[in-house]
């Protein structure tokens, strides 16, 4: 073959390499942008349903079992680790537009990443991994209040849950 005819076939090989990188940049965008938006709406739905629920969760019950508060706990921390990252890929963005205008402007060879992309990786992992641990707790505690708390009879079977907010007759016998 001349290499007149393998520089124009490499140039296009080159031109169709590029455009599927771009191409796969702004899907792996879309991706991202589609996470965040999901776990902050699925988090978010989940702890303001389980809060305006949690008698319903409870098995009637006015009290709160520590799976309740843990599941609330993990579902807000998960929404404040996806909102964190909002941020720190904002400022991943900036830094990225920097270094590209200075490897342009000065012709010095340009570096990928940078810590604000680290950041918002491991913020969508804990956030992620949070989301999974409210979704755990919450459904611990619907089991332990619903699942078996009254046998056929109607009497109350096995060790309570554990809860907070319950309060003592002081009036009562001991065994009532």
């Amino acid at each position: 073959m001349d290499t007149d005819q393998q520089e124009p076939e490499a140039a296009r090989d080159d031109a169709r390499l590029l455009e599927h990188w771009k191409s796969t940049l702004e899907l792996r965008n879309d991706q991202y942008t589609t996470f965040d938006k999901a776990i902050l709406g699925v988090s978010g739905g989940a702890l303001g349903l389980s809060i305006v629920n949690a008698d319903k969760l409870s098995g009637g019950a006015a009290t709160f079992s520590q799976f309740l508060l843990l599941s609330w706990l993990a579902f807000g921390l998960s929404i404040t680790a996806n909102i964190s990252s909002y941020w720190s890929g904002a400022q991943d963005a900036e830094v990225e537009i920097r270094k590209i205008t200075k490897a342009v402007e000065t012709g010095t060879e340009y570096s990928w990443g940078n810590v604000f992309r680290t950041t918002t990786v491991v913020l969508n992992f804990v956030a992620l991994t949070l989301f999974f641990f409210g979704v755990i707790f919450l459904s611990l505690h619907a089991y332990r209040n619903m699942e078996g708390s009254k046998d056929v009879s109607g009497q109350a079977s096995g060790p309570p849950s554990p809860t907070i907010g319950t309060k003592r007759n002081p009036d009562a016998q001991p065994g009532s």
